[in-house]
């Protein structure tokens, strides 16, 4: 008796009574509708039904394909900004640009494949992220990552040249309450400055 599971959802039944297993024994007759139906993003190849809201994913501006936003390595902030991004600034998933190619170029190294990958033995969707990761990043990363930068830079400025902020910054230690003998106490020199400047260029 062959054990299989379900690649896409790890089942290990092809679902009620009356299914069958679907892609050469690959996935379970749910998701083998979803992805015939396209419902499956294009980077780990798991598939996603139209009520699934909790799941972040972003739109391919080439192909019209949802891409799951942690296969793109995007934390929660890079998600929300890339939705607040000027309409010049597109994603586009690795199928659309330049990295398609590349992955497929080191997967196939990887697998020793002559022409193509088989398509029936499918990468752990940890590797290709790993892979997406290590690769140039694409345009509309480039443009997200200057976006934070610009903001983290106003913000910086914003506090440097607050007035409530100012004179912590200009105060490099911190004037300890006066001791028992009535004594002021020098600052502490130990305690390191606020340098705004350096955190600015640091990030």
């Amino acid at each position: 008796m062959r054990c299989v599971r379900c690649q896409s959802c790890g089942a290990s039944k092809p679902g009620a009574s009356g299914c069958k297993w679907t892609h050469d024994f690959t996935m379970c007759q749910r998701c083998g509708d979803l992805y015939e139906k396209g419902n499956f993003c294009p980077i780990c190849q798991r598939c996603y039904s139209d009520e699934d809201y909790e799941c972040r994913m972003i739109q391919c501006a080439g192909c019209k394909r949802w891409v799951h936003s942690k296969c793109e390595s995007l934390s929660v902030e890079m998600y929300t900004l890339l939705a607040h991004m000027p309409n010049s600034v597109t994603y586009k998933c690795p199928d659309c640009d330049s990295r398609g190619s590349q992955l497929k170029q080191i997967l196939t190294e990887r697998a020793d494949a002559v022409e193509t990958l088989d398509e029936s033995i499918k990468p752990e969707p940890e590797e290709v992220r790993k892979i997406l990761s290590s690769l140039p990043p694409p345009t509309w990363k480039s443009l997200m990552e200057k976006e934070v930068q610009t903001g983290l830079e106003a913000v910086t400025m914003g506090l440097f040249h607050n007035r409530a902020t100012c004179c912590i910054l200009k105060n490099p230690g911190v004037v300890k309450s006066e001791p028992s003998d009535g004594k002021p106490m020098k600052p502490d020199d130990s305690a390191r400055p606020h340098d705004l400047f350096a955190v600015r260029f640091a990030v």
